[in-house]
């Protein structure tokens, strides 16, 4: 269990252990029925948009703790309510920060809970985001069209239906209490088979990418879950695995869930070097026929070492971004030594993620280059590719030492 994860559950055990006692001293309190409180009906979130800031200030607490608040107009702006002006105190109930303050004709959502006695109170669920999140899309929509046109468009497909595959189909299935791993599998073989088929055309060099990534990815799971088992690893380095554990799917294979995120988290990777590898042995035996098979191999190895050592970073980075927080929080903490926190579960589940991944791209190199080399040693290129790049013996005369111009 990692600092963060200790720290929750240490604050879990005070709260269950410390609390009782000390009520146990103060005055006796009625309990809620807990049918009335399972019968609360949840929280109502709707739009709404600030009219005016009241009042704001700063709330001066023991030990020269502040506490900004503001009150403020508002107005609903979606839901049965929409219209509705009323007065909302932001920050004198539940705490906020400096930058939580909002300005107005500020959009943001807005929550309403209902106390045990019946009455209901409002806050602040969140600011708007979405607005900036839609243009951020719009423009990486519009840069890939611009760049890559037709193929741009179709990986832009491509990509909606990786999306759809996740949120309909991956994602209710584990939750649904099915195999995480077995689900993660068959996913990735559907978010592989619609993106390669839709980005890069249905071509013998595509079909090649798609067996070797399939491959090399059952083989990182190989090793995943070999090393997952000799770690001891249960899933719960991570505070999602954590907190889920805690809700409605307590009875989850964490396990397998890390084994699934490092199967769809290798895949956008291996998508990349192996349609990359095999469209350059394509093209190596295109600019170059007489090209042998031993010759054709080392060639495309060749080019195969420069992306992997381009690419070896790439996981590494991607995962130390996502467990930055926490690495800052281990780093900084006195009481617990190094060695002991580089022994905990949530370092070396993010070790695990990256050199399974690192591992399936180095292997993907060589799998696709001895596979695209049998190929097309045996068979020419395309017919549709080669329609495409009608210049290519003009731009790679047929040269011993010719470095061919490749194109994916």
């Amino acid at each position: 269990m990692n600092l963060g994860s200790a720290l929750v559950l240490a604050g879990l055990v005070l709260s269950l252990t410390g609390l009782p006692a000390a009520l146990a001293q103060a005055e006796p309190v009625l309990e809620p029925d807990p049918a009335l409180v399972d019968a609360l009906p949840a929280d109502r979130f709707t739009w709404a948009q600030v009219i005016t800031v009241l009042e704001e200030g700063v709330n001066e607490f023991e030990h020269g703790f502040q506490q900004p608040f503001q009150r403020l107009r508002m107005e609903i702006t979606s839901g049965p309510d929409k219209g509705v002006v009323r007065e909302l105190e932001h920050g004198t109930k539940y705490t906020i920060q400096p930058s939580d303050k909002l300005e107005a004709g500020e959009r943001f959502i807005l929550g309403e809970s209902t106390r045990i006695d019946g009455s209901t109170y409002l806050y602040v669920a969140d600011r708007a985001r979405t607005a900036a999140l839609g243009w951020l899309v719009v423009v990486f929509m519009g840069l890939v069209v611009a760049v890559s046109g037709r193929q741009g468009f179709l990986a832009l497909v491509g990509l909606a239906l990786s999306i759809g595959i996740l949120a309909w189909y991956v994602v209710p299935q584990i939750a649904a209490g099915q195999a995480p791993v077995g689900i993660a599998l068959v996913g990735a073989f559907l978010i592989a088979s619609a993106t390669l088929y839709l980005a890069h055309g249905i071509r013998w060099r595509t079909t090649v990418a798609l067996a070797s990534l399939l491959f090399t990815l059952l083989i990182a799971v190989g090793l995943s879950t070999l090393f997952a088992a000799l770690a001891h690893l249960s899933g719960t380095g991570s505070e999602a695995a954590f907190y889920a554990q805690l809700g409605s799917l307590g009875s989850l294979d964490l396990r397998g869930l890390l084994l699934a995120g490092i199967i769809l988290g290798t895949l956008g990777v291996l998508d990349d070097v192996t349609t990359t590898q095999a469209a350059t042995v394509e093209e190596l035996k295109r600019a170059k026929p007489s090209l042998s098979a031993r010759a054709l191999f080392a060639r495309g190895m060749s080019v195969g070492r420069e992306h992997v050592a381009s690419l070896v970073n790439t996981l590494a980075l991607a995962y130390a971004a996502v467990g930055l927080p926490l690495f800052l929080i281990a780093a900084t903490t006195q009481t617990v030594p190094f060695w002991v926190t580089l022994n905990s579960e949530f370092v070396v589940e993010e070790a695990l993620r990256t050199l399974a991944g690192s591992s399936a791209i180095v292997l993907a190199v060589p799998v696709t280059t001895f596979l695209a080399t049998l190929l097309f040693t045996r068979r020419p290129p395309d017919p549709d590719v080669e329609a495409k790049h009608p210049d290519v013996e003009a731009q790679h005369p047929d040269t011993e030492g010719s470095v061919p111009h490749f194109h994916s």
